[in-house]
């Protein structure tokens, strides 16, 4: 080996700090961005179920936390009129769950959207969308 050449690996150590830069900087421009209410806006999404609604709280108030602010909450998989006595009971408890979210969270915007009996995708996502934004419960 001559004095000139470099043993295998040199620069590594360079090129490691070199992306750990870049992530950071990244980072602190993604971090930017959700400060900024103009930018960015956060929705959670949570079904009317005991545990959701508390992961959803905790969530909130993590985030927010940090500086971010969440705008909105989407409440899913809510029950339509039904009179079988599942569903009524399932409704009843619903109810509770999207009351207790309704008054936490007044200065949010707060949509709710049905079950739709089904997993939502393909052209049904259309559906989701209207009832989201054609009916005006989200903004565009």
């Amino acid at each position: 080996m001559d004095g000139h050449s470099q043993p295998p690996g040199a620069g590594f150590g360079e090129r490691i700090l070199a992306e750990v830069r870049t992530m950071r900087q990244k980072a602190e421009t993604m971090r930017s961005a959700l400060l900024d209410p103009e930018i960015a806006s956060i929705s959670v999404v949570t079904i009317p179920e005991k545990a959701a609604v508390e992961e959803s709280r905790r969530l909130i108030e993590t985030v927010e936390s940090h500086g971010v602010f969440v705008s909105s909450l989407v409440i899913n998989h809510v029950i339509r009129d039904c009179d079988c006595r599942f569903c009524r009971e399932k409704k009843a408890s619903q109810s509770s769950y999207i009351s207790e979210l309704q008054s936490r969270y007044q200065a949010k915007r707060i949509t709710i959207l049905p079950d739709y009996g089904k997993e939502v995708k393909g052209d049904a996502l259309l559906q989701v969308a209207e009832d989201l934004y054609g009916k005006g419960q989200m903004e565009t």
